[in-house]
């Protein structure tokens, strides 16, 4: 549900007393009270359930409003004079039970407070990716000094363990980076239990999506792991800026993918939004954790095929000597 339209209770009753006591003090406002959500997503909000919403709303408030009216006149004048006469008194010490009988008023439960929040909910997942790509490329050319002197396990267990580490100061950093802009950490949580909850989810972003783009260096290379850099930015971003919900049915993918995912979770910490982190937690690490198990794999199915190749050219020099 991303708005919802009450029409509260004794609202006619309201404006009939309104109307016969002459409450100058009426506001009908009081008559109906549109809720939305604009931390959950302020691009659906802004551009799609206030607008249509509240256009919704004016027709409909001016289509019963003038109902109402006809009803209220015709009533008036079918009456005695007196009554006619009070009903001129009560509308001129009243005026807005006749201008306006219903009226709506919005509640924006969870606003989009911070501005600067942008940079954390999208352009600072971007920056998350390019971060841990750039520590695999390091990683990379470090490690190809050594590996020859490592059997596989030792070999495999470097290629997880060092990434996991470097991501603990760089995803603080990152989290740090933040602090000066005044993002709200404390709208759900205390401001340092929700900063620190940040951090994890930062971490684990970075690691699920670095850990990624350390797998597939492997059967890539780095000259062309930037192609599936690219394609990573994309499939992420593209799902995490417009609901997937306002978006065709194939783009329900992102639910299962980490960028959505961490952004779900930011949006819980700092705006409050309805609370998803064991969902968001679980894809983040399941993704790790699938990561785990492909960068052995593929670490140990190139290895074989350097040391086929390896054979294969060692026979052919023996057949030749």
């Amino acid at each position: 549900v991303w708005a919802a339209v009450v029409v509260n209770s004794d609202a006619s009753a309201l404006l009939t007393s309104a109307r016969s006591s002459a409450n100058s003090s009426y506001d009908p406002r009081t008559a109906v009270t549109f809720y939305y959500n604009q931390g959950r997503n302020e691009i659906a909000a802004n551009s799609f359930i206030v607008p249509y919403t509240t256009a919704l709303l004016q027709s409909t408030m001016s289509t019963f409003n003038a109902k109402t009216n006809a009803e209220y006149f015709a009533s008036l004048s079918s009456g005695s004079e007196e009554a006619r006469q009070q009903g001129l008194v009560a509308i001129s010490q009243a005026p807005q039970t006749v201008s306006q009988p219903f009226a709506y008023e919005a509640v924006n439960l969870r606003p989009y407070t911070k501005t600067a929040s942008q940079a954390v909910l999208l352009v600072g997942q971007i920056y998350v990716i390019i971060l841990s790509f750039v520590m695999t490329m390091t990683h990379d050319f470090a490690r190809g000094i050594i590996s020859p002197f490592l059997s596989f396990k030792s070999y495999a267990r470097m290629r997880l363990i060092v990434p996991l580490v470097i991501y603990i100061p760089l995803s603080f950093s990152y989290a740090m980076v933040n602090l000066p802009f005044k993002i709200t950490f404390d709208a759900k949580y205390s401001y340092a239990g929700g900063f620190f909850l940040f951090w994890v989810f930062v971490y684990m972003g970075m690691a699920a999506l670095g850990l990624a783009t350390e797998a597939m260096i492997t059967l890539l290379t780095p000259r062309f792991i930037a192609y599936f850099l690219i394609a990573l930015i994309i499939t992420n971003v593209s799902v995490a800026s417009v609901p997937i919900t306002l978006q065709p049915a194939f783009y329900r993918y992102g639910y299962g993918f980490p960028v959505f995912n961490l952004s779900q979770a930011v949006r819980t910490i700092i705006f409050n939004t309805k609370n998803h982190l064991g969902v968001n937690a679980g894809v983040l690490l399941a993704w790790v954790v699938l990561s785990m198990i492909t960068v052995p794999l593929f670490t140990w199915l190139m290895r074989r095929k350097d040391e086929q190749a390896e054979n294969a050219k060692n026979a052919e020099k023996k057949s030749v000597v």
